[in-house]
């Protein structure tokens, strides 16, 4: 899109403190490096303003491609207007319209489709979902998924979603919810790793008070391993998701060749529950 190349690549992402953004940066950091671009990281905080400063802030530096993993609402066209003035924008984890931009993304709906299945092998009375931002288009998705899932299911179902993918966020809704129900429900599955922490500070508070609930997550350490409370994970494929994304940025910049849609990475299942 460009004759003259910075050999810069920006990258947006929303938190630093969460695993999965920070592996995926550490991953295009290093694929960038080793073809001879460099990457500048920043954070937006998920918030929308703080993005806005971000994308100009990039534009200034004249990166070559933008990668953004956006918080921005569907309506905005800032990043549309960005891409018409000649840098290409590649959005990961959080796809944009397909009609203009290019997306790496998790396929998150199918992945929320066979966590909340595993979960329903160990036949529990209610089942409950705590997510984030849900007009997030990774919300949606594995909402319904979730949903999708209990096509049948004949016993209590919650839906949470707070303000911010965090372990602050987690906290809270697990405990109104404690609080509203009088009890754990017997499965749970948060949307992001970061909210699980916060489902764990409460889990640790209450240790000796209630029985603890079959859980699942989107994201996944070696911590998780350790647990004496096995958690059923869904994890990203970091290093596709890296290289898919370096691709596509490189084929827009060096070939003038961008070509939007979604690019659907599956997800990873480990499977720590194995009671039925």
């Amino acid at each position: 899109m460009r004759s003259r190349h910075s050999k810069t690549l920006g990258f947006i992402l929303p938190d630093l403190e969460n695993p999965s953004y920070a592996r995926i940066a550490k991953l295009l950091e290093q694929g960038a490096r080793s073809l001879g671009y460099q990457l500048l990281i920043a954070s937006s905080d998920d918030d929308p303003a703080s993005e806005l400063q971000l994308l100009q802030l990039f534009r200034a530096r004249r990166c070559d491609a933008l990668l953004v993993a956006s918080c921005l609402p569907p309506g905005d066209d800032s990043y549309r207007e960005l891409q018409l003035k000649g840098m290409p924008i590649i959005a990961i984890d959080r796809e944009m319209n397909p009609e203009f931009f290019c997306s790496v993304v998790s396929d998150d709906h199918d992945a929320c489709l066979q966590l909340t299945h595993s979960l329903l092998q160990t036949r529990p009375r209610h089942i409950a979902l705590i997510g984030a931002r849900p007009e997030l288009s990774i919300s949606r998705a594995r909402a319904a998924g979730f949903e999708h899932a209990l096509d049948g299911f004949t016993g209590a179902t919650i839906v949470e979603h707070g303000e911010a993918f965090s372990r602050q966020c987690g906290q809270r809704l697990m405990t109104e919810m404690l609080q509203r129900q009088g009890h754990f429900p017997d499965a749970l599955i948060t949307t992001s790793y970061v909210l699980l922490q916060g489902v764990f500070d409460v889990l640790q508070s209450q240790a000796l008070q209630s029985t603890p609930p079959h859980l699942g997550t989107f994201g996944d350490t070696q911590l998780l391993d350790f647990l004496p409370l096995p958690v059923n994970a869904m994890a990203q494929q970091h290093q596709l998701i890296a290289d898919k994304a370096l691709q596509l940025a490189l084929a827009a910049i060096e070939k003038d060749d961008y070509q939007p849609g979604v690019h659907a990475i599956a997800r990873a299942f480990k499977q720590r529950i194995h009671e039925a």
